[in-house]
This record gives structure tokens, sequence and C-alpha cells, in this order.
């Protein structure tokens, strides 16, 4: 089920590459709702003031931040680890963003930036990505040289890339 479409309620499990989440959503008399990881459990405190309007949204993107906040070492270890393995760059900062349109992004200053999404993906779809941007450190297009380093790395790509194509927007 997409993760935006998700409905966000005590006892839903959310299933990530690295962990398994369960909700738990209570009633807040705070007027700002907030969400915090206990173990595995995120709990979410949902403002008694919220419009049921916006209950999804508010929802969605506190477990995202908790989500988020808890698996980027992992991805920070991930990057690390394929980049080692494969490429030797300077990676300067690893982030997770809310991108509605990339997977990921890198910079030529070292930057790599991965979707929120790709953290709900099956593992070998996220270290394509990560391949993908860190590749682009060292050429910063998508010429012949370029995709010889992804394949070098990931010599499926072709397959990872049309999982992607299909199943993308189920994330």
């Amino acid at each position: 089920m997409a993760f935006s479409h998700y409905k966000f309620q005590t006892g839903d499990v959310i299933n990530t590459t690295y962990k398994k989440y369960i909700l738990d959503v209570r009633p807040s008399s705070n007027k700002n709702s907030s969400a915090r990881l206990n173990g595995t459990i995120i709990v979410v405190h949902l403002s008694v003031f919220t419009s049921p309007s916006l209950f999804r949204r508010i929802t969605r993107d506190l477990v995202r931040r908790v989500i988020s906040a808890d698996q980027l070492l992992y991805l920070k270890n991930l990057v690390l680890e394929l980049n080692q393995k494969y490429f030797n760059v300077e990676v300067k900062s690893i982030k997770i963003k809310n991108a509605k349109t990339r997977w990921g992004s890198a910079s030529q200053k070292g930057g790599i930036n991965i979707n929120f999404k790709l953290l709900l993906a099956p593992r070998e779809i996220l270290e394509y990505v990560i391949v993908h941007e860190l590749a682009h450190i060292i050429e910063f297009n998508h010429s012949k040289r370029y995709w010889g380093l992804v394949r070098r790395a990931c010599p499926d790509y072709k397959q990872r890339i049309r999982w992607l194509k299909e199943n993308g927007k189920k994330l």
C-alpha cells in the first residue's frame, strides 16, 4: 500500500527495508500533534483540535519524520558501505528527503539525498539508487562512462530501474 494512502490507525504495521513499525495513534489535548518512537512502536499524539480533513496528512508527516530520524544512521552506514566497496569518493552529507519526483540526488560536492519512500522498498532497490547517486559524484551526467560505473557496482541495474518504474508509485 502506498505510504501516502495509508490509513494511519492504531495497530497498523509499516514495513521498511530495515525495520517494522507499529502505530499507536492517541488523541491529545495539546494544541500541536507530535510523535515519538518507543522501540518499534510509533506513538502519535494527534491533537483533538486537528481538523479531520488534515488527520491523514499530519499523521503521515509525523510518522515519516520519526522513521527518517530512526533510519538515518542505517542509511548512512549503507551509503558508506557501498561507497567503500565500489567508489571511494568523498561523501560529505547524507540526507533523507521527501522529494515528489526524484528517487535520489547527488551534488558534485559530495552530498547524497535519498527519497524517504525508498526506505519502504526492497533493499536491492534502495542500494541501486544509492549506487546511482554515488556514481554521479564521479561522473555528473548519464554518459556511457557513468552507466559503466553503475553496471560495475550493480550489474542488474536495468531490472531495478524497471522495478522502480512498475512499483515506485505503490511505495
